[in-house]
């Protein structure tokens, strides 16, 4: 990517990873709405993009299946911004289950997660992302002894 180029991705506040990958900002979404809702069309839309943000020709802009993406979230729920991605709900690592697992290390510290898992009836690799993540605790050894300390 030229000198000139480069300035003109960070005079308008663009990240750009690569020559035709770019992340778009709010601003870039909001126009890109108001655009196509005005001229109701993909190509006028990403023409009215180039125009106000001083891009060349061959510039990166907004491809089609993204400014469809973009409308069609803002009719469904009236945001630009992606819908809640789906997947498989936790079902594990539960607010319930961080407490249990909480009140287990606080009565009983010096117990392996191995031996809490056990107790607790969850598997030993969630006991383990449980104490990490949510908890902030890793285990390190003293003498021979397991604790479990806060980070």
């Amino acid at each position: 990517m030229g000198a000139g180029r480069r300035e003109r991705w960070q005079r308008f506040g663009r990240i750009v990873s690569s020559v035709d990958t770019m992340i778009w900002s709010g601003e870039h979404r909001g126009f890109v709405i108001e655009a196509f809702f005005k001229n109701n069309s993909v190509t006028a839309t990403q023409r009215a993009f180039r125009t106000r943000f001083g891009l060349y020709a061959t510039d990166a802009v907004p491809d089609r299946k993204t400014i469809l993406r973009w409308v069609s979230n803002v009719r469904a729920s009236g945001s630009a911004l992606p819908r809640k991605p789906s997947g498989r709900p936790r079902n594990v690592r539960t607010p319930e289950n961080v407490q249990r697992v909480r009140a287990s290390i606080e009565q009983s510290p010096r117990r392996s997660a191995r031996k809490h898992a056990a107790a607790l009836g969850i598997s030993v690799r969630t006991v383990r992302r449980i104490l990490h993540a949510d908890l902030r605790m890793h285990p390190y050894k003293k003498l021979g002894c397991k604790y479990f300390s806060k980070i």
